[in-house]
C-alpha cells in the first residue's frame, strides 16, 4: 500500500483537501467524487464498497484504518500528516483526523427502487438532507430520491450527519415530471404540506409509496402537489404549525413504515 509523509500544505496531491474545497476535488479528479471525513464514515466507506481515490490522516488514525483498508482489497493513495499540520490543509479544527476522497457511488435506475422511497424536493440545506439520509433506513426506506434543486446526499456535510447511512440507500436523482413514471411502475405519491392535507394517521398507504418533502420554507411546488395522489398534513398544536423538514420526514415515514408492516402481519 502506497503511505506517503505529507509535511507540506503545498504537497500537490493534497489539493481535494486544502479547505476542502469541491473544485479542487473536481479539478484533480473530475466530477463525480466525494470527501468522507471522521473514522465511523471513511471505515465504512471501505467496507461498503466505495471506491477511495486518497486518504489524508494521522499516524495514529492510519494505525486504526489500516486493517480495514487492507481487507477491503482497495489501495489508495495514504498521506500521513500530524495533526497541527492536517488543520493547516483542511482549514479548521478536525473532530477526528481523517478524511478519505471516495467515488460518488452511481444513481440506480428507476426500477432497482425499493418499495418506500423517500424524495426531497428543494430541501437545500446540506444538513437536512443528512438527516434525512441518517432516519430513512431506520424507517424502512432504504430509496432516496432527490432533485436538482435540493443539496446532494453525498456533500461532505450530508454524509457527516447521515452517520455514513447515505452508503446504506438506493439514490437517485429524479425532476419532477419524471414520477408519472414512477406511478406508471406502481407507486402512489404522497406530498408533506403544511395544512389542508389528510391526516396521515388516518390514511392506508400503499405498500409501494413515494413521500415527498419540499423546501424548507416554501414546501412542496405547486406543480409537484398536482402530481401528488394525496397530499397530507401533520396534525399539530400551537401558532406555528409548520415542522423541520427532517422531524416532519420522520413522522410520515414512520406512519407510511408501521402500515405496511401491520399489512404484512408483522
Amino acid at each position: 500500500m502506497d503511505v506517503r509523509w505529507a509535511d507540506s500544505i503545498h504537497h500537490p496531491d493534497l489539493s481535494p483537501f486544502i479547505r476542502l474545497r469541491k473544485a479542487n476535488v473536481i479539478e484533480m479528479y473530475g466530477h463525480g467524487f466525494f470527501v468522507g471525513e471522521t473514522f465511523k464514515i471513511v471505515s465504512k466507506m471501505f467496507r461498503k464498497g466505495v471506491q477511495v481515490k486518497s486518504v489524508l490522516t494521522t499516524p495514529q488514525w492510519w494505525e486504526k484504518l489500516a486493517p480495514i483498508v487492507e481487507a477491503s482489497g482497495q489501495s489508495p493513495l495514504v498521506y500521513c500528516t500530524e495533526e497541527k499540520e492536517m488543520r493547516s490543509i483542511v482549514g479548521f479544527n478536525l473532530h477526528q483526523g481523517l478524511m478519505a476522497v471516495g467515488e460518488r457511488p452511481k444513481d440506480v435506475e428507476l426500477h432497482e427502487l425499493d418499495d418506500l422511497v423517500l424524495m426531497a424536493e428543494g430541501v437545500s440545506n446540506p444538513e437536512n438532507i443528512g438527516s434525512l439520509a441518517r432516519l430513512a433506513p431506520a424507517l424502512g426506506h432504504h430509496s432516496m430520491v432527490v432533485n436538482e434543486s435540493s443539496a446532494d446526499p453525498f456533500l461532505r456535510r450530508c454524509v457527516r450527519v447521515s452517520m455514513g447511512n447515505v452508503f446504506d440507500l438506493k439514490i437517485r436523482n429524479l425532476e419532477v415530471p419524471e414520477l408519472v413514471t414512477l406511478k406508471d411502475l406502481g407507486y402512489t405519491i404522497y406530498g408533506s404540506i403544511v395544512e389542508g392535507g389528510e391526516d396521515p394517521r388516518k390514511i392506508s398507504f400503499s405498500p409501494r409509496s413515494v413521500l415527498l418533502i419540499g423546501n424548507e420554507v416554501n414546501g412542496l411546488s405547486e406543480e409537484t402537489q398536482k402530481a401528488c395522489d394525496t397530499l397530507l398534513t401533520i396534525p399539530t398544536t400551537g401558532e406555528n404549525p409548520a415542522l423541520n423538514a427532517s422531524h416532519s420526514a420522520a413522522i410520515l415515514m414512520n406512519e407510511v413504515f408501521q402500515e405496511t408492516r401491520r399489512s404484512l402481519g408483522h
